[in-house]
């Protein structure tokens, strides 16, 4: 829903959002990936039945950990699976096959270990799983890291954009100039601020000491040098005529006794507030300011050329302060809310001219506030982006609790059409334009919707619940399912969806949503109602087929490293009891061909097929399993 008009909007100071570092954003896309289990050989012995390991993670303090992985690996220390856990902590690997293995627990900012509070891999105890067994229990207390928090603040305005590094690890700051970095290493480290508008200076704090598990505060004022190249500064602030601060415009300081030529050229900071980007000399300076909307430059305070313009001093290296300037710069700008009236942050606002793509954007902060100066008389169109794969995550005050994510509301274009989240971005056929010229002031505020929700239960035809299953529906929108089955599949977009259930280790068809209760055969469509959460959406799994055998030589002694292959699976080696197992076989007949990369055998179909001719075919049905297809393969020579 929106509201538009067209008249001053109570002054409100925007939200500049930093992105996190490559590293913060690396650690969330993990958190928000979760890797299916792959079945894997975990001893050369293994032939039974998948079972299954599970645990919880919490921090010392009993608190469950979500922002790790836990790695799954095998005898030979290889990697067999990777997930993340629940919000509380629990995390389960399903369809693992029996064997000994070990677990691994890696996060950003806690302390890596093993199974058992080992620190190494080659310490931790070895877990073993028998056939359809279910070993719980394999928990882990993570010790965090050290970190540190604080403020930067800057003695000449009030902008505090910098990027704070320490022990190889950064964070940008928030809009009050809060931050912190986390993932330390014990011991002593050297604080780094990086400013964005005080002359470019670096200003470190040394030898800050990082203990573990515990946050020290760096607190840090950064004073501009007036000496900075032996030359003085010109400070101020620039904002529009209903004192919101202005940071698009270009300054210019122009030597009054030069012929009026360029000397230094800067722009503000998000606050509006600036200092010349470089030194000065002593001298009277005019403080010109250019924006794309503006007809003419604007000379300090107000004048629009050189002879209507008030000199500034700059005099003994110091700095001048106190050149504030007021623009009628027009503008675009709202809030946005939810139905509540609440803000929402993290929205990613667009202002697109007509044309294909967008012209500029805006990130919506904690008071969900955003704001265009467009530089162009003509028509806009305006669309509210939740997309969580766009945008970006600003760090948090430490004791702030984490807000609303965008994701959980309706992307849309101002017109209050709803749409599948910018899918159709590009297409002129949504959104109504709106009229911006020079000096408007157009008030638009946004009421969005929040997505629906699916859940349910799956289970095998027998009624066991399965872990693990991939749920979808929609454009890009997935979960898995925990280890009772259930699931619920959030921020669905409304409309008509097929819900699709599938699994990566091909033990299982995918298939769809049916409701039997409408006598149905085919998938049924579940309509998606903003807010309203429809459970029961329940799939009954239908098992592949599979064969397992036994291929042994001439003597009868088993033969490790045989390919084995049969129609629609893929292929797969015996171990070194000369067993294999082929999952994923879709009913009907197939054929099955032994074959040793090596050379060492020669190769024939089953039964005792030389080559592909006159292999037997063999019968499968969805669900069982085909035991005794042996071979016994005769020597190459």
């Amino acid at each position: 829903m929106f509201h538009a008009q067209n008249e001053p909007n109570p002054a409100r100071q925007p939200s500049q959002l930093q992105r996190n570092t490559t590293a913060i954003v690396a650690l969330l896309v993990i958190a928000a990936t979760f890797a299916v289990p792959h079945r894997a050989a975990a001893d050369p012995a293994s032939t039974g039945e998948p079972g299954s390991i599970s645990g919880t993670v919490t921090d010392t303090a009993g608190l469950g950990v979500s922002d790790i992985s836990v790695t799954l690996f095998d005898y030979a220390g290889t990697v067999v699976s990777t997930v993340t856990p629940y919000e509380s902590g629990i995390y389960s690997f399903s369809d693992v096959d029996p064997g000994s293995y070990r677990v691994g627990f890696s996060g950003f900012a806690y302390v890596d270990e093993w199974n058992d509070d080992e620190a190494e891999l080659e310490s931790a105890v070895s877990i073993e799983l028998s056939n359809g067994q279910a070993v719980a229990g394999i928990d882990a207390s993570l010790q965090r890291l050290g970190w540190i928090e604080g403020v930067f603040t800057n003695e000449f305005s009030s902008e505090t954009s910098s990027t704070v590094t320490a022990g190889g690890r950064s964070n940008a700051t928030t809009a009050d100039g809060g931050y912190r970095v986390d993932g330390l290493q014990p011991g002593v480290h050297n604080v780094v601020f990086h400013p964005r508008s005080i002359l470019g200076q670096r200003h470190t704090v040394a030898d800050v000491v990082v203990e573990l598990g515990r946050g020290t505060v760096v607190n840090h004022t950064a004073e501009a040098k007036p000496d900075f190249h032996g030359a003085g500064l010109i400070a101020g602030t620039i904002i529009d005529t209903r004192g919101q601060p202005i940071s698009r415009v270009t300054i210019t300081f122009v030597r009054a006794d030069s012929g009026y030529s360029s000397e230094r050229m800067t722009r503000p900071g998000a606050d509006g507030a600036f200092v010349s980007s470089e030194g000065l000399a002593d001298g009277d300076y005019y403080v010109v300011v250019s924006h794309p909307s503006l007809v003419a430059p604007v000379w300090y305070p107000n004048g629009s050329d050189a002879a209507s313009s008030t000199p500034v001093t700059v005099s003994g290296g110091g700095t001048t302060a106190g050149v504030e300037m007021t623009l009628d710069v027009g503008s675009i700008s709202g809030i946005v809310t939810d139905a509540e009236g609440e803000p929402i942050p993290r929205v990613r606002v667009k202002l697109n001219p007509g044309q294909f793509g967008s012209l500029d954007e805006y990130i919506t902060g904690p008071d969900g506030y955003w704001t265009f100066r467009p530089q162009v008389d003509q028509n806009y169109r305006l669309f509210f982006e939740t997309s969580p794969s766009r945008a970006p995550i600003y760090p948090l005050p430490p004791d702030v609790p984490e807000p609303t994510w965008a994701r959980d509301f309706a992307s849309e274009w101002y017109s209050e059409l709803h749409i599948p989240e910018f899918r159709d971005f590009n297409s002129l056929n949504f959104g109504t334009e709106l009229r911006y010229e020079a000096g408007d002031h157009l008030v638009i505020d946004a009421t969005l919707e929040r997505r629906g929700s699916f859940s349910g239960r799956v289970t095998s035809e027998g009624g066991a619940p399965i872990a693990g299953i991939q749920v979808s529906a929609g454009y890009g929108n997935t979960t898995v399912t925990n280890a009772d089955g259930d699931y619920t599949l959030a921020r669905v977009d409304t409309g008509s969806h097929e819900v699709v259930f599938s699994n990566q280790t091909r033990r299982y068809l995918t298939t769809s949503y049916v409701d039997e209760s409408l006598g149905a055969d085919e998938p049924t469509l579940v309509t998606s109602i903003f807010g309203t959460a429809i459970d029961g959406i329940d799939a009954v799994m239908v098992a592949y087929g599979s064969l397992s055998g036994t291929v042994t030589d001439s003597a009868g002694d088993p033969i490790e490293g045989v390919q084995v292959r049969a129609s629609s699976a893929q292929p797969v080696t015996t171990n070194s009891s000369g067993h294999y197992t082929i999952v994923g076989l879709r009913a009907g007949l197939t054929s099955v061909f032994f074959d040793d990369p090596d050379g060492r055998y020669a190769a024939e179909g089953y039964d005792d097929a030389v080559g592909f001719e006159g292999r037997t075919l063999l019968p499968i049905t969805l669900g069982e399993v085909v035991t005794g297809i042996d071979a016994q393969l005769v020597d190459a020579a």
